[in-house]
């Protein structure tokens, strides 16, 4: 994904967090079924990625559900490598005691830039131009009427 496609995405209403991944794991989690009341297993994947601010960065805790029909959980694969920058599509943000909280949808994570050209694949969007590396965190809040 380059930053004309991350752009297009993001006027066209998706939230994308971008930033440089830190970690990426499995966990299980037990949640309550509304319809039985009984607790069922969910394997979620984790990621931790560093956002970039002006004065410092800031660290996202990313959640996506790994599917039921995934034949073993713990080896599904992450999506994300290790210190390099990707797209995360967001469903929901929430800001929690000094980290940002957001759950994805079940879209993988694309990676930013390009290998044949452009910005590089591992350099944070906008530093091919010279610039200050460019953050598209999308945490408008809009009013709502009754």
């Amino acid at each position: 994904m380059n930053a004309h496609e991350l752009l297009r995405k993001v006027c066209t209403g998706h939230v994308m967090l971008v930033g440089e991944v830190r970690s990426a794991e499995i966990k299980e989690s037990g949640v309550v079924d509304k319809n039985s009341g009984l607790k069922v297993s969910v394997w979620l994947l984790v990621y931790f990625v560093e956002l970039p601010r002006e004065n410092g960065f800031l660290v996202a805790k990313i959640t996506r559900r790994v599917p039921r029909d995934a034949a073993d959980p713990l080896s599904y694969p992450a999506g994300a490598e290790r210190g390099k920058c990707y797209a995360f599509e967001v469903e929901c943000v929430e800001w929690k005691h000094g980290f940002v909280s957001a759950r994805m949808g079940m879209a993988e994570p694309e990676q930013i830039g390009s290998a044949e050209g452009g910005t590089p694949v591992d350099a944070p969007l906008g530093a091919a131009s010279g610039g200050t590396p460019l953050s598209l965190v999308l945490l408008r809040t809009t009013p709502r009427t009754p």
